[in-house]
This record gives structure tokens, C-alpha cells and sequence, in this order.
């Protein structure tokens, strides 16, 4: 593209390349809340927003498939409807002969103003404008196509970053002198914003941002995020959606100077409902000669009662932040966390949000340090990795303050240090020593032991590990020795090292329950931590213990397993066919059937989220596995855990029923969830009946 010309001397691009070594305390916000912008004009869903050179604000209003217009002191201008109704317009840009380029939501690009047409019909996820030349970019996901000034329907583009770029999501273009054209993308693939000069390399970036001094250590989700550059001075900020799959999560902006350092953040408070969009005021003052620098953030998806509007009538807000000096900025403190004693363990920091959201501000781990506004109120959250405890706070000058274990709870009136202290947990070995002439196998719960092949483990001393003792198909567990006695599950209290036997005995020869008889015996091997009943057809058998039954050679049995209330049954062994619940043999001999019950950890529902055709799930599952949601009206949806935990399982209405949403006002959804763990247990299901009714959502 010949309008694409180098403007960035070597100097400044080794200051860039450079960024990612570049360690900057984080700050206070630089740009103090100003108000809402909009507070008289309804918007539904304020899916993204820009700032034409003559000031003009620009907002997708995308629910009311229009964009609308204000002026600089928040005055409502006018209204622009929008071509398309299905998917409306998200991502916006306006170049200096004030043409409007907007990205229908995972659509195509269309132009508004003196020409309108489709200019990229190919799936885009954002749009932005060279301030200095007009040419146009819009990202693709792994690409980025240029289109070079004057832009008309038809153009064909270049291409930027193919093989560079993951998963690309919005785009900024810089005004300022010494990095005038630069190309900011961010990209959802590794959560890193890409720094491309296409005066010299259309394929890779000069330099990668990747949120490593952030107070989170890193840029937490960058899909659907947002990117601005302030062309006063160059600092670019960038939108980062801190919870994933929530449908209004909290979100924070972040402040990056031409050289990518880390500066600071927009204040905490105003991150809620899934902010989509972001803007810089970079129009010129004529009174002042100076750029305006105001800039602004869009609340998305949430929707609240706006000033002068009656209740019920809800809509998305524009927040309004100062530009870089041009307000005071209130005092502020650091917050020093430090970490002390033999264990480790992770701090967290939350203070209350303005609409009463908690905010994260600080995570250690990752970032020891960060600023609070004087007098803010922070509690910071104490968790000990494995095989570590938390045994108290200290903070720096107030010695009453934090006593316990408990949350710490300081205010901010000065340079603030606490002391989180962890302190590490001894170890004692448990062994197991597996003797007889029989084969089985012993688990432990916590895992460790899996015996088999491991036959001792390490574990935290004080603590209690259970074991049990399962025998194979020709074998029967006939006790345990040393630590536990008895055949039922062995209870270990780690006060020390311990030392536990198995004894497992081979069944040579079954004894006919009548010598006489020429009878079967279909012997029933019980095990696991769970309870249940195991019937036969024909009749024999009913048992929840080891027993047995006798049958008339060639007999055909079918056993039953039923798990009491709160157990589930794992499966048969042993047998010539078996279903999830059944066992089918022929007696031509004597024969041991296993069956194995374990107690049922059910799914736990823990909250949800309703937004229109879009929903968010808190689901507490028991174990490291997969939870997916199924249903006729639902697009699929799955997510992973790594532990036991509570996870946000996002759902969305398909096609088919939005327009039913859209029709009744209201549509019920029997959602099916299912958890499959990933050791190989059977998965767990649960229902629920979830209302969803038309509102504002994408």
C-alpha cells in the first residue's frame, strides 16, 4: 500500500521492541471518573464506540440496531439505523470525511456516510482508522486486511499479520508523531496485544504488550476486547475482560505509554457489566488548540436505571474519564504485600465497587505491590498452596490490626505493608505393603497411593487418608494389618509415619453351597466406599456385602445393581456381558462376580445469570473433569476444571430459539448438565429448567 509510509525512526522502535523487559510500578489512575455520558438517552447493549475529528461520539447501540451520535459535552445528536437486524453493529470507526465503517457482530463491515456498502463481507471482530492517512484495517481472527485510502465497496485488501495472529479482536491506530501508523491488535489466542509497523513488515510485529505489569500479571481474557491510542501522546489503552464466560463481567482498562511500559489503570470502580467499548477523545479543542483527551468506556452488556429516567426503563452507560492532567488527581498510597515463613500461598485483594461489585486490585503470587486511593478499604484473601497453612498477618505501624487467620481487612491512608505469613506443613509417609496369594488393588483418598504401582505417598501430618482394598476377578481382600484391621475402608490419622497390609487371598476352588447337588456357586465380591443392593434373575442373590448363591449348571443369571441415595455404582467385573447396571453370565462352573459402589458426589448448582438470549451457570463440581450443558435450544457449551471447584458455565440460545425469545417474551429451556471426570469415573448429570425472557444481551 503506497500511503503506508515509514514514520517511526530506529531509536524509538528499540525503545518498542524492547517493552516486555521493561518493569514499571503499577500507579494510580492517571485519569480520574468524570460521570456517565449518556444518562438521558436509552442505549441497549453499548456494544462499542469511537470519536470522529470533529468531536462527534459515536455508540452502537446494538439491541436498537442503530448507531447514535453525541457531542462532546454528552448531548444527544441523532440517531443512524442500521442495514442488518439479525447480527447489529458492534466495533466502530470514522475517518476524517466522516465516513462511519461498522463491524456487524461477528459479520461483515459496512460504511455509513457520502457511500454505503459492504466493504468486507468476510467474519470480522473490529475495525479502526489511520488517523494520519484514512486506510482502513479489520481483523479476521488469524489476519488482518488493509484497505488503503480512499475506501470503497469492492477494494481489494492486503493482508497483515497472516501467521502472526491466533485469534484477533479489535485494533488502534496511532496518531502520535514518533508512532504514527502503528497497528495494535489484540489477540484472544494468547492474551497479548500485537505491535505491527506496515511501513516495514506487513507479516510480523515489531513488539508484543503482554500485561506482565499488570497488577494480574497478565492480560486475564483479550476476546471482544477494545484498544484506543491517545494521540497527544501515544499511550495505548486496552480493555481486559477479568471473568470469562460471565454474561457482565468486570472488566479493567489499562494505560500503556508509547513504549508499552505499564502506567496505571482507569479507576477500579467503573469496570462492571462486560464493557465492549473504547475511545479517545483526539479531536482539537479550538479554544485551547489542544487534544481533547477525554476518554471513554461503554458498560455493555449491563443495564441499569438511568438519572431522569423512570424505573423500568434501563439502558447501557458511557463513562467519561479525564484526559492526562487536565484533573486532579485524588492521593494515593502503595499497598505492599509481603510473603514470609517456610510454605507458600497466594494473596488476593478485593474492595467494594461503586455498584457494588467486588473488584480485584492485587494478586500475589504474580504482583506483590500496587496503589490504592487514599482511604480505600481493601481486604486481602489468604490461600496456602499444598502442603502449606496460613498462620497469621502483620501489618507494618498498627499492630492490633489483622488479628486470626481470617480476611485482613486495612485502610489506605498512607504507605501500607502487610505480612502474610505460611508456613510449611511436615510430611509423614503412609506405605502399604499388599501380602497374600490373591491380586487387588489399593486407592487412597486424598490421592496418592494407587497400589498397584504406588505403594506409599507423602501427606500432610495430622491429616486422615482413606483407603480401600479391591480385589480382582479370582480374588478375595481378607483383611487389613499394621495401621487398620477389618475389611472395610481403612481410616489412617497421619500423626506419623504409618505402615498399613493388605492381605489378598486367591479363590482356588469355590465350595458348593450343597456338596451333593451338583450346584454353581456365583459368588459376589463387594467394593468400593459406597453402598448398594446387587440382585439375581432367576433368585439367589441379594446382597450389599460379599455373598453368594447357588444354581443348576448352565444356569443364565442376570445381575442388578442398585446404589443407594446417596452412592452411585461403578461397574460389574467378571462377567460374559455387562451394561451400565447389569451383569449377564453362564454358570458352567463356579464363578466370582466384582461389583463396586463409591459414594455419589452430586453436581451443585451455586447461582445464575440471565441476560436475554444468554445465560451464566455456577456449577461446584467434585473433581478435575469436563462440565457441558446440553439442550434443543441451546449452541453447545463446555468447560474444563483442574480441581475440585465452582465453575461459570456460559450458555446462549441458538438461532431457532432467540427468534422464539424475540416472538413470546419468555422461553423455558430444560438444560441438561453432564460432568464427566477425567480419571475415567462415570460421569454425573443434572437438570434444570432455566426461563429465559427478552432483554437486553447479544
Amino acid at each position: 500500500m503506497s500511503s503506508l509510509r515509514g514514520r517511526l525512526s530506529l531509536g524509538v522502535l528499540g525503545v518498542v521492541a524492547a517493552l516486555a523487559l521493561v518493569a514499571v510500578p503499577a500507579q494510580a489512575s492517571l485519569h480520574p471518573f468524570v460521570g456517565t455520558l449518556a444518562s438521558q438517552t436509552l442505549l441497549n447493549d453499548a456494544c462499542g464506540l469511537t470519536v470522529g475529528p470533529e468531536g462527534l461520539i459515536y455508540v452502537s447501540d446494538y439491541q436498537n440496531d442503530r448507531v447514535v451520535t453525541f457531542n462532546d459535552g454528552g448531548g444527544f445528536v441523532g440517531a443512524i439505523p442500521t442495514a442488518r437486524t439479525e447480527n447489529s453493529t458492534c466495533a466502530l470507526a470514522v475517518d476524517s470525511g466522516g465516513h462511519i465503517y461498522a463491524d456487524y457482530f461477528r459479520g461483515p463491515v459496512e460504511v455509513f456516510g457520502t457511500g454505503t456498502g459492504v466493504i468486507d463481507a468476510e467474519r470480522s471482530t473490529g475495525v479502526a482508522v489511520d488517523p494520519g492517512t484514512d486506510d482502513l484495517y479489520v481483523t479476521h481472527g488469524d489476519q488482518i486486511s488493509a484497505y488503503e485510502a480512499p475506501v470503497l465497496p469492492g477494494d481489494t485488501p492486503t493482508t497483515i499479520g497472516a501467521g502472526a495472529l491466533g485469534d484477533a479482536y479489535a485494533a488502534a491506530v496511532s496518531g502520535f508523531a514518533a508512532t504514527s501508523g502503528y497497528l495494535y491488535v489484540g489477540d484472544a489466542a494468547d492474551d497479548t496485544v500485537k505491535v505491527f509497523d506496515p511501513a516495514t513488515d506487513t507479516d510480523d510485529p515489531i513488539a508484543t504488550i503482554d500485561g506482565a505489569e499488570t497488577p494480574l500479571g497478565e492480560f486475564r481474557d483479550l476476546t471482544d476486547t477494545a484498544l484506543a491510542v491517545d494521540d497527544s501522546n501515544g499511550h495505548l489503552f486496552v480493555l481486559d475482560n477479568l471473568q470469562p464466560g460471565f454474561v457482565e463481567p468486570l472488566a479493567a482498562v489499562y494505560e500503556f505509554d508509547e513504549a508499552g511500559n505499564y502506567l496505571g489503570q482507569l479507576l477500579r470502580k467503573i469496570v462492571h457489566g462486560g464493557p465492549s467499548g473504547l475511545a479517545v477523545n483526539n479531536s482539537i479543542d479550538s479554544e485551547t488548540g489542544k487534544t481533547r483527551g477525554t476518554i471513554y468506556v461503554t458498560s455493555g452488556n449491563e443495564v441499569r436505571v438511568l438519572p431522569g429516567n423512570p424505573p423500568g426503563e434501563e439502558g447501557s452507560q458511557i463513562y467519561s474519564f479525564c484526559a492526562a492532567g487536565a484533573c486532579s488527581v485524588s492521593p494515593s498510597h502503595p499497598l505492599e504485600l509481603v510473603k514470609s515463613g517456610s510454605g507458600a500461598g497466594v494473596v488476593t485483594s478485593f474492595l467494594p465497587g461503586a455498584i457494588g461489585a467486588t473488584l480485584p486490585g492485587l494478586e500475589c503470587g504474580t504482583i506483590c505491590a500496587t496503589e490504592f486511593d487514599q482511604g480505600t478499604l481493601v481486604t486481602l484473601i489468604a490461600t496456602p498452596r499444598p502442603h502449606s497453612a496460613f498462620t497469621g498477618w502483620s501489618v507494618a505501624g498498627q499492630p492490633a490490626a489483622c488479628p486470626g487467620t481470617g480476611n485482613c481487612k486495612v485502610t489506605v491512608n498512607a504507605a501500607t505493608e502487610v505480612t502474610a505469613n505460611f508456613t510449611a506443613i511436615p510430611q509423614q509417609t503412609l506405605s502399604v505393603a499388599k501380602t497374600g496369594s490373591g491380586q487387588g488393588t489399593i486407592t487412597s483418598s486424598p490421592a496418592g497411593i494407587e497400589c498397584g504401582t504406588v505403594c506409599a505417598a507423602p501427606y500432610d501430618r495430622g491429616s486422615t487418608v482413606a483407603l480401600v482394598a479391591e480385589a480382582v476377578p479370582g480374588s478375595e481382600f481378607t483383611g487389613w494389618s499394621g495401621a487398620c484391621s477389618g475389611v472395610g475402608i481403612c481410616k489412617v490419622n497421619l500423626a506419623g509415619d504409618q505402615s498399613v497390609g493388605a492381605e489378598f487371598r486367591a479363590i482356588s476352588r469355590l465350595v458348593p453351597v450343597e456338596r451333593d447337588s451338583g450346584k454353581r456357586t456365583l459368588a459376589i465380591s463387594v467394593t468400593g466406599d459406597g453402598a448398594g443392593t446387587i440382585t439375581s434373575d432367576p433368585a439367589g442373590i441379594e446382597c450389599g456385602t460379599p455373598c453368594s448363591g447357588a444354581y443348576a449348571p448352565g444356569t443364565r443369571v442376570t445381575l442388578t445393581a442398585k446404589a443407594d441415595s446417596e452412592s452411585r455404582f461403578l461397574g460389574f467385573s467378571g462377567c460374559d456381558s455387562s451394561t451400565a447396571s447389569t451383569c449377564t453370565l453362564t454358570l458352567s462352573s463356579s464363578r466370582t462376580v466384582g461389583a463396586s459402589f463409591a459414594e455419589y458426589q452430586p453436581l451443585e448448582l451455586a447461582g445464575l445469570s440471565l441476560n436475554g438470549a444468554k445465560a451464566a451457570l455456577s456449577v461446584v463440581v467434585p473433581a478435575k473433569g469436563t462440565l457441558s450443558a446440553k439442550a434443543r435450544q441451546l449452541a453447545p457449551s463446555s468447560v474444563k476444571a483442574k480441581k475440585a471447584s465452582t465453575l461459570t458455565l456460559p450458555l446462549s440460545l441458538n438461532k431457532a430459539a432467540r427468534k422464539a425469545l424475540a416472538r413470546k417474551g419468555k422461553l423455558e429451556v430444560k438444560v441438561k448438565l453432564t460432568f464427566k471426570p477425567s480419571n475415567g469415573d462415570p460421569a454425573v448429570t443434572l437438570e434444570k429448567t432455566i426461563t429465559f425472557r427478552k432483554k437486553g444481551g447479544r
